[in-house]
């Protein structure tokens, strides 16, 4: 896509991409712990807003004229506060969760089914599926959520 478009207009399209995920992970309670690259590092205080969030950022970027395909993964965990004054997280679970959306396909939102547990029937879901992750021992159960 950045072929297409060249730098001036590649770097608009970041910014409105950076913009709206911003604003649906705050109307969703969540805050943004960290930028990586071009993805977000967030966290919610209940595995179902995290859902909510990243359904309602795929729907956006879905009614944009143009928009880079995004991967969403959510996991649930234990995490400890790293970082100048805590602003960071850590511990084997920020890894999973990490894994997990590096996984994702485009456009998808990938979610450990640990992260269920607390969730209910709230959301469309495919069958779950094993997968590897690198840097982890066990594998961990995923399951797709439908968000169109």
């Amino acid at each position: 896509m950045l072929d297409t478009l060249g730098d001036a207009k590649w770097k608009r399209l970041l910014a409105r991409h950076d913009e709206l995920l911003r604003e649906r992970i705050a109307e969703h309670g969540g805050e943004v712990v960290k930028k990586t690259g071009d993805g977000f590092f967030a966290s919610f205080e209940n595995p179902k807003a995290a859902i909510d969030a990243a359904v309602a950022i795929q729907r956006a970027l879905s009614e944009e004229i143009v928009a880079p395909d995004v991967r969403i993964g959510v996991h649930t965990g234990e995490a400890f506060r790293t970082g100048a004054e805590g602003a960071d997280y850590g511990g084997q679970d920020v890894h999973v969760a990490a894994r997990v959306g590096a996984i994702a396909g485009a456009a998808e939102i990938l979610v450990s089914t640990k992260t269920l547990a607390d969730v209910g029937a709230a959301f469309r879901l495919s069958e779950p599926r094993e997968e590897a992750l690198r840097g982890i021992a066990q594998p961990v159960d995923v399951v797709s959520v439908y968000w169109d």
